[in-house]
């Protein structure tokens, strides 16, 4: 695949990935988040091999409890791994959701601007 193809076909689907907020992938667009949990922990051979070859996913929106699985699981990929967005849960795997506002708890990820 041609670095113009790449871009063509990963660029688009990076933006949307990254624009979902967390509250949109951990209660909203359920496709989304199965597809991303069904490419971490089932990925096609296709997928491993653009990963192989320096590609880098970004996972949002993920459980804490989700991204912990995958470093336990998937650690021989996390060179082509990245999580944003990543919710906090309770000891059931439910959100947390900050007291004051009802928002969904995000872990910082450490992009302060």
């Amino acid at each position: 695949m041609t670095d113009t193809i790449r871009a063509i076909v990963f660029v688009p689907l990076v933006m949307l990935m990254t624009s979902l907020t967390p509250a949109n992938a951990a209660a909203g667009d359920k496709a989304i988040h199965d597809w991303q949990l069904k490419r971490l922990f089932q990925p096609t051979e296709a997928q491993l091999q653009t990963e192989d070859r320096g590609q880098v996913f970004i996972y949002d929106g993920l459980t804490d409890k989700q991204v912990a699985r995958a470093v336990s699981e998937q650690h021989h990929r996390m060179h082509a791994m990245m999580f944003t967005g990543v919710v906090k849960t309770d000891d059931y795997g439910e959100p947390l959701r900050d007291p004051a506002t009802g928002e969904i708890v995000v872990e910082p990820d450490g992009c302060d601007y």
